[in-house]
This record gives structure tokens, sequence and C-alpha cells, in this order.
């Protein structure tokens, strides 16, 4: 089953990639910098903050739905599909992390 997942998500990946309907590509450093500032933050308010550029962009995305079964299918750790994920499962952007995943890193 854990075979099937990575190759899901392999292709998941490849397909949001591939196609130049992702509004973020092209933004891995932006992205990255949006992720770290959202799991360093210290208030609920400041991680909203963090993750708003980045929530704007997935709000007008046409493969939101492709993001988001990848955030989950390979149990992601960041910003993703308009939501903040942590071990693949969508989080409110607000909700502060206690876990210890590194952002960008699959849980477990």
């Amino acid at each position: 089953m854990a075979i099937v997942r990575v190759a899901l998500a392999r292709q998941l990946a490849y397909a949001i990639t591939a196609e130049e309907r992702a509004v973020c590509r092209g933004r891995g450093r932006w992205w990255t910098e949006r992720e770290e500032a959202h799991a360093t933050a210290r208030s609920q308010l400041a991680a909203e903050a963090a993750a708003a550029p980045a929530m704007a962009l997935c709000a007008r995305c046409l493969v939101l739905d492709s993001c988001r079964s990848l955030a989950e299918l390979d149990a992601y750790t960041g910003l993703s599909a308009g939501a903040a994920y942590v071990g693949g499962v969508a989080r409110p952007t607000g909700r502060l992390r206690t876990d210890r995943v590194p952002v960008g890193q699959r849980a477990g």
C-alpha cells in the first residue's frame, strides 16, 4: 500500500508542476519563506499573516484539488492548497504548530 501512495504522490506532483496552471509555479524559495514564517509564528495573528500571501495564491489556483490530494497522500507539513498541513492533515492557518515535523517534510 505504501508503494501505491508513493506512486500516486509522484504522479500528482508531476501533474502539478508540469502544467503551467499552478499559480505558485516557480515560487519555490518564496513559498519556503512563507512556510518558515508560518511555522515559527508565535501567535495566531502572526501565523495567519505569514500564511496570507500564499493562501491568496491558492485562492485563485486551478490545481487546488491536486495540491490538496498531494498534501494528504504525502503526509505533507507546510502550506498547501489553501491550508496549513501537519502530517497530511489540513489545519486552519492560524493554528500554531506544536509538532516537530520539519516544514516541507512528510510525517513519520
